[in-house]
């Protein structure tokens, strides 16, 4: 059995050298660095006879009830819900349970959960739901769980009592469609299922629907495999019909190759006396990123099959360095270098990773320096680290220099992932200092990085629309409207005739529609909902003059749609006996022809790989072949804490490389000696001698994320810790990251720590 060290790493106050402290978790596999600390909330799933399903993520504190609606629990007939906790080592030592109405008002049981058993890796529960439920209905459920470490862990979901829902059932009938799609003996038996249409492009295995050829079912030319099971989402159940979600992951190999592919199907299907009828089929592929064997041309870096085409990407003002984003993970590519470095993931685990895989999360790149820093946001929900179990926003500073990030603030959400990233696609700027213009609840605020504190830009915000290039936010607050310089914080007001009612369209690129009405005009539809019609629309450039009035004689506008450089106009006409309905309209602005063009994201079709992403480079790789590849060596929270993360009790023996001696010290010995920043402290419980071997033998060590302790010429302690094929970087006895030269090393090891 191999060992993985977790590494925590610790920067205090303006101190330059790094406390590394350690701990050895026995795992199979490679030897390698956790860089922060691993998930400790356990993972809830339903369960229905014997199949886990609609799997929970726990969260730190109590979310707005009104936004957690995916996936739907069935209450089965005797209404005793059993659910299975995988534990991940957390101390489980109470389970209750809440049921409220999906607005969360209204509170129908508080209770405690009956046969909690502990089966060592996983608890199983009963929760004997009482007879208040109305058949048919949806409730939600809150799911509370205490452990050792966290008084409440809070997990959410939709519940519904249907005796006749039948869950297991209709997933063992997907689930024997999912399987056959992997066996080219068997897929074109699928046939029948599905509803081949030659409308439907067959070049690209990222996204398959119901009007897919059988071959692209079946993975076309690659031979694939499941190495995890599915994990099942009752997305919704009526009846004989429901919408099931498998999620797993493929060993996908071709022509010698192998790959990973993430996979998401979406069964849209009715019970019938056959078996199944599938109304409808939605697959999306996800190749894991392979960054280590991603440049393979000059001027391209493959990222792989994937059905989401854009890449959120970001050069330096010299276009030496570019910072991107792929699968929920930061990468950035160093052309002085010829270095492609992983700068941030969540997954640190080896075998499972069910929790750092909850890909409720994503990043921003929002500047990348001259010097090769980037500042970058990590948004959704934190999977670990300080802040697990939380939604927010972590705004992060890479230290290209030190290969290390560091979190600058956090700003907690009591949202969720998809509530906070439609906002974050609206508005989001950081200027120079870091200070950060975020909405924020139902406000826009300016967040000062240094103290944490914000001062309220807009105090409420009932309606807004963003400009393309994010410079200009326009929003109404009652009858008025305005639009915002975002970086200059200043707004102008638009003048309506009094009286009047305001609404916002929304932008085409840089160029805002808002439209005005008549209060007299207010009607009620069909269904009880208000409409308020507008009779005169504006397109305004970004001095807010004039520039298109879209004013027709004998019809309202009640809704718009922006797509593309165009508004799709939803319209209603006024008769003796009110409005009603009729065609919709379009309304252009000045430029007929513009489109938005991502010019360094493009794809490339293959005969066999089919299609796939690409970053396209600004400037060539010197070598494709002689790129060397890297990562991020140390990642830590909460900037200036020291006690949060200290993992370590009682002595630690340490190595000092000032004093060039190993040691016992206490845990407060530890924290002074970081506090000298002269010293680099490492826990060397692991470390092995390996004196008899030359420097060349042992490197693979420092690939893996491990230290090797030598000399350099002179004599003096050094720690390597990262290498390219010309060059050592180092850490002397000054605690200092050094460049130095193979020719500069002595060719004796003193020690390794892998």
């Amino acid at each position: 059995m191999k060992s993985t060290i977790k590494i925590i790493s610790l920067i205090i106050a303006a101190v330059i050298t790094v406390l590394v402290c350690s701990k050895t978790v026995k795992k199979q596999g490679e030897q390698r660095i956790v860089l922060m600390d691993e998930c400790t909330y356990p993972v809830v799933y339903m369960l229905s006879d014997d199949l886990r399903y609609n799997r929970l993520y726990g969260y730190a504190s109590e979310r707005d009830y009104n936004l957690l609606l995916e996936g739907i629990t069935v209450i089965p007939e005797n209404r005793r819900l059993k659910i299975d906790i995988d534990r991940y080592n957390s101390d489980i030592s109470g389970v209750g349970y809440e049921i409220r109405s999906l607005d969360g008002a209204n509170l129908y049981e508080d209770s405690e959960a009956i046969d909690v058993v502990d089966l060592g890796s996983h608890v199983t529960a009963t929760l004997p739901i009482k007879n208040l439920l109305e058949h048919g209905e949806d409730y939600l459920l809150v799911i509370k769980l205490k452990t050792s470490k966290k008084e409440s862990i809070y997990y959410y979901t939709r519940i519904r009592y249907d005796e006749n829902a039948k869950i297991s059932y209709k997933t063992s009938l997907v689930r024997e469609f999912s399987d056959t799609t992997l066996d080219k003996t068997k897929v074109r038996t699928l046939n029948k299922y599905m509803e081949t249409s030659d409308a439907m492009d067959n070049t690209d295995l990222g996204y398959v629907n119901i009007h897919s050829d059988i071959d692209m079912l079946g993975y076309k030319f690659f031979t694939v495999n499941r190495i995890d099971e599915p994990a099942v989402t009752v997305v919704e159940v009526s009846g004989t019909k429901a919408v099931i979600r498998l999620d797993y992951k493929l060993l996908a190999e071709l022509d010698g190759e192998s790959s990973i592919f993430d996979v998401s199907e979406t069964f849209t299907m009715d019970e019938s006396p056959r078996g199944m009828y599938l109304m409808g089929y939605d697959r999306y592929v996800t190749e894991e990123y392979k960054y280590m064997n991603s440049v393979k041309s000059t001027s391209r870096i493959y990222l792989g099959i994937s059905d989401v085409k854009d890449v959120d990407y970001k050069y330096d003002k010299q276009e030496y360095y570019i910072a991107y984003v792929v699968n929920g993970e930061l990468y950035m590519y160093d052309h002085h270098e010829n270095e492609l470095n992983r700068i941030f993931t969540y997954d640190i685990s080896e075998g499972d990773s069910v929790r750092e895989r909850h890909n409720e999360h994503d990043m921003k790149v929002l500047d990348v320096s001259e010097d090769g820093n980037i500042r970058f946001i990590i948004y959704g929900y934190m999977n670990n680290s300080l802040h697990e179990g939380e939604v927010g926003i972590s705004v992060m500073d890479y230290d290209h220099e030190k290969k290390t990030c560091s979190e600058i603030m956090f700003i907690p959400y009591a949202c969720t992932y998809a509530t906070l990233e439609e906002q974050l696609s609206d508005i989001f700027y950081a200027d120079e200092a870091g200070n950060i213009t975020v909405l924020y609840q139902d406000k826009l605020v300016n967040i000062d990085h240094e103290t944490g504190e914000y001062t309220e830009v807009i105090d409420h915000i009932d309606d807004y629309c963003v400009s393309a290039d994010k410079a200009y936010m326009a929003y109404t607050k009652g009858d008025s409207i305005s639009v915002l310089d975002i970086k200059k914080k200043t707004a102008k007001n638009i003048e309506v005739p009094e009286g009047s009612l305001v609404r916002i369209i929304g932008y085409i690129e840089n160029d805002l529609i808002y439209g005005i009405g008549d209060k007299a005009d207010i009607y009620n539809d069909i269904t009880r909902s208000q409409i308020a019609p507008l009779n005169r629309l504006y397109v305004l450039d970004k001095e807010l003059n004039v520039i298109k009035e879209y004013a027709p004689s004998d019809a309202y506008i009640t809704g718009g749609e922006i797509i593309g450089n165009r508004a799709r106009l939803t319209r209603v006409k006024k008769t003796d006996v009110g409005f009603v309905s009729i065609d919709d309209d379009q309304l252009l602005n000045k430029n007929d022809n513009s489109v938005a063009v991502n010019d360094a994201v493009s794809t490339v079709s293959s005969a066999r790989r089919l299609r796939e992403r690409i970053l396209k480079l600004s400037s060539p790789v010197y070598d494709a072949r002689d790129v060397s590849y890297g990562y991020t060596k140390h990642i830590y929270f909460d900037k200036g804490v020291i006690d949060s993360a200290w993992h370590l009790s009682g002595d630690t023996r340490i190595y000092d490389i000032r004093k060039a001696r190993m040691e016992y010290l206490c845990k407060p010995n530890c924290k002074a000696l970081a506090d000298e920043a002269k010293a680099y402290v490492y826990n060397i419980a692991d470390c092995k001698d390996y004196s008899s071997y030359e420097l060349s033998d042992v490197l693979g060590f420092v690939a893996m994320g491990g230290f090797v302790v030598s000399r350099d010429k002179n004599d003096n302690e050094i720690l390597i810790c990262g290498y390219t094929k010309e060059e050592l970087t180092c850490r002397n006895s000054s605690g200092e990251l050094i460049k130095l030269k193979y020719s500069d090393i002595r060719d004796d090891i003193l020690l390794v720590c892998p």
